[in-house]
């Protein structure tokens, strides 16, 4: 066989490059999965159609967490969970991390769930530091034109408490974090079946503990909490323990007045000592353990609709909102 000539190889490689970066590119207005995993994860990314970001001259990302044996495919895209519109409205980034179907001893106890539980985090470890990793990647595609400064996180039942560790653990990443049907920061798995067994001030101390360095960025950090009031799987309790936490870590002890366009739902607002809104919580009358989609979105889930609510609020809309509405970090 007779060797290749230079101007041949260099040809092939540049056509292989191009071919690779082809294929990670993503496509306007439809899900792209990552050919960059960062290390851990499958990744699907949401990129809009529409070129004009609503804050500022770069996009918003929102990552978006799903619940345990749950799939990004069979309950984020394709309408299911309504981030597609919002994106859209917005000119922001979704991205959708899918958790591996494996048990890793010691850290994942079941399939699908996201490392999540006990106190025993940091920097770097578990679930938080390849996600943390993953937001960095993200960050640093110019495709994307990702504002650092507008970084947001939501997840459901474990991906809301996993969330919530990363926004602890990673403040200086998180501009805001979004806990649905997630049980108390600290809980332990079987803990999140009965009332919370970790107090506000316990979440304080491991959340200042998993920061370190990074303290000072919870100052500018804002967060909302959404739970069903008839949850038997994760107790509204837990939502309420949370919420205490969060006021209690951003100093946000004022009444900010009340949620009105929630939809069957009771929502209050929470500010700090110098009049910024900085915590969210909404009580959903009537709904259990699921994502409220409410009209953002339809055709239920892995389950069907056990796990997807759409007769409440829309809660992509209304997070996505409330986060740009609140943002203390970007250049308005």
């Amino acid at each position: 066989m007779l060797p290749l000539s230079r101007p041949i190889v260099r040809a092939l490689a540049l056509f292989l490059v191009s071919a690779g970066a082809i294929a990670a590119a993503p496509k306007a207005g439809a899900w792209t999965e990552s050919a960059q995993s960062y290390g851990m994860f499958n990744l699907y990314v949401y990129l809009p159609q529409q070129v004009r970001p609503k804050l500022s001259s770069k996009r918003a990302l929102m990552v978006v967490l799903h619940g345990c044996k749950q799939t990004v495919h069979g309950d984020i895209m394709g309408k299911r969970s309504g981030w597609e519109n919002v994106a859209e409205q917005y000119g922001m980034v979704v991205a959708a991390p899918d958790v591996p179907e494996t048990n890793t001893p010691g850290s994942r106890l079941f399939a699908g769930c996201w490392d999540w539980f006990g106190t025993e985090h940091q920097r770097g470890g578990r679930d938080i530091g390849a996600l943390a990793g993953m937001i960095k990647g993200l960050q640093a595609r110019p495709e994307l034109n990702i504002d650092p400064a507008q970084v947001y996180v939501v997840g459901m039942s474990s991906g809301g408490a996993v969330a919530q560790v990363l926004a602890c653990a990673y403040p200086e990443l998180v501009a805001g974090v979004g806990l649905h049907s997630a049980p108390a920061m600290g809980s332990n798995v079987m803990d999140m079946f009965g009332p919370p067994k970790v107090e506000a001030a316990t979440i304080v101390e491991n959340c200042r503990r998993y920061a370190g360095e990074q303290q000072a960025a919870l100052s500018s950090q804002v967060a909302s909490v959404i739970h069903g009031s008839e949850d038997r799987m994760s107790q509204p309790a837990h939502a309420e323990r949370n919420r205490d936490a969060l006021q209690a870590l951003y100093g946000a002890s004022q009444d900010a007045g009340k949620i009105a366009e929630t939809n069957q739902s009771n929502g209050s607002l929470h500010k700090d000592d110098k009049g910024r809104v900085r915590v969210a919580h909404i009580q959903v009358e009537g709904m259990g353990h699921a994502f409220a989609v409410g009209d953002g979105g339809s055709g239920g889930g892995t389950y069907g609709d056990t796990f997807h609510d759409y007769r409440h609020i829309n809660y992509p809309a209304w997070v996505t909102r409330f986060f740009f509405d609140n943002n203390l970090r970007a250049r308005r």
